[in-house]
This record gives structure tokens, C-alpha cells and sequence, in this order.
């Protein structure tokens, strides 16, 4: 039997020194083991984008940071930056239980030195 996991996403964009946010917010529901792609957006080119986790009553943890065209990979994830400069992805080829939790991707671009927050869910659920 294959368990369930329940991503629940969220866009959440903090510009610290604008004072304007916007929030949007979903769910999915992946089968464990399948592929997850999380996507994070800036609005300006040439962002720095650090990728975290935190799992269902733990605390907030750092994942991997991507800064240019090539990929990283870090303990199974891999993050890429997509051609655009504006947008990475991070990128979970098996995803498990202990997967679960809210994805955050904090976004600095250099052009304007201002700060982004997103974040993404991915929780279990039963099937």
C-alpha cells in the first residue's frame, strides 16, 4: 500500500523594505515515491535562492542555495536555476514521508537588495 502525501503549497513574497506581501495558496497530493517539483518565482533577475524545510512540529532547516545556471544537489534534492534568472526549482526524485512539511525558498536579488519568502507544504496524509 502506498502512502499519500498531501503538498500543500504557498507563495508567500516579503518585500522587507516595500512593506508589500502577497500570499497564494493550494494543495497536492502526491503518492510516495513519486517525483515533486517545487517552482520559486522572483520578480527581478539575477536572484540568489536558499531552499528550506520545515517537517510537521520540527523546527525550520536549511536545505541548499543556487546562485547560478548550474544545479546543485544536496542529500537527494536538487535545486535548479532556470534560465531566466527569475525562477528555481527544487526538485525531490523520490519523495518519502519524511518529505513532509512547508518547502520555503527565501529569494535575494541583487538588483534591488530586497528579500522574498516563499514556501510550499508537503505533508502526509492517509490514503
Amino acid at each position: 500500500e502506498r502512502t499519500v502525501l498531501n503538498i500543500i503549497y504557498m507563495i508567500n513574497w516579503l518585500f522587507i523594505c516595500y512593506c508589500k506581501s502577497w500570499i497564494d495558496t493550494g494543495m497536492l497530493l502526491k503518492p510516495e515515491r513519486d517525483r515533486v517539483t517545487i517552482t520559486c518565482k522572483s520578480n527581478d533577475a539575477y536572484s540568489y535562492f536558499h531552499w528550506y524545510r520545515q517537517g510537521p512540529r520540527m523546527p525550520l532547516s536549511y536545505l541548499l542555495s543556487i546562485t547560478s545556471s548550474q544545479n546543485v544537489t544536496k542529500e537527494g534534492l536538487t535545486a535548479e536555476y532556470l534560465d531566466t534568472s527569475q525562477r528555481s526549482r527544487l526538485h525531490l526524485p523520490s519523495s518519502l514521508l519524511q518529505d513532509s512539511g512547508t518547502y520555503f525558498c527565501g529569494v535575494i536579488a541583487q538588483q534591488f537588495r530586497k528579500s522574498e519568502t516563499h514556501n510550499q507544504s508537503l505533508t502526509d496524509s492517509e490514503a
